[in-house]
This record gives structure tokens, C-alpha cells and sequence, in this order.
């Protein structure tokens, strides 16, 4: 019997570090820094492996421009264009080329 019971918490503790290991969490650190000019504009970020994403939702009745850097410490920063229309929530990304420690993100809009 407790030759059983041993066998039955090992295969426990065992079946639980499984389960773990599936869902990674990153605790990496994003700061967004955004510069929106009193446009009315939703931005969030994610962390996927070495890819750092930005979306950015336009709820403006315009068109939007923004420029979105990625700053992954010693690395040359990233940047991106792009034109958002109204209404509409874009991705914007970029791979890193060493494991992430802490990433900054700029984000500067402007009316077109």
C-alpha cells in the first residue's frame, strides 16, 4: 500500500510539471511608451519568443500615421511606419535578435 501511495504522488507531482511546462509565462518586461497627440487611439502589447507586437487600434474618423520603435537593450532600435485607417486595429512587430531582458516600445501617432 505505500509502495502505491508514493508511486501515485510521484506520478502527481509529475503529471503537474507537465501541465506547467505547456503554458509558458513570460515575465519579461514591455514598457510602451506612447505619444498620441489627444488622438483618440488604443494601443497594447504582447510578447511572443524573440517577436515584440504592438496593436494599435484607430478610433479616430481619419486616417492615422504612426511610428512604432522597438528597443531591445544593446540591439539597434527598430522602427515602423505605418498608416492606420479609421476604425481599424493593426499589428505591428518585430523580431529581436538576442533573448529579450527588457523591451521599450515607442509609439508616436499623428493625424495624416
Amino acid at each position: 500500500m505505500y509502495i502505491i501511495k508514493r508511486f501515485l504522488a510521484r506520478l502527481f507531482v509529475a503529471s503537474l510539471l507537465v501541465i506547467g511546462a505547456s503554458f509558458p509565462v513570460s515575465a519579461t518586461p514591455v514598457f510602451v511608451n506612447e505619444e498620441l497627440n489627444k488622438l483618440d487611439i488604443l494601443v497594447e502589447s504582447s510578447l511572443v519568443g524573440l517577436r515584440g507586437m504592438v496593436f494599435i487600434e484607430n478610433k479616430e474618423q481619419e486616417v492615422v500615421e504612426c511610428q512604432v520603435v522597438f528597443k531591445n537593450g544593446p540591439e539597434l532600435p527598430t522602427t515602423r511606419r505605418e498608416k492606420i485607417n479609421p476604425g481599424v486595429k493593426k499589428m505591428i512587430s518585430a523580431n529581436m535578435n538576442r533573448s529579450i531582458v527588457r523591451l521599450n516600445i515607442d509609439v508616436t501617432c499623428n493625424k495624416q
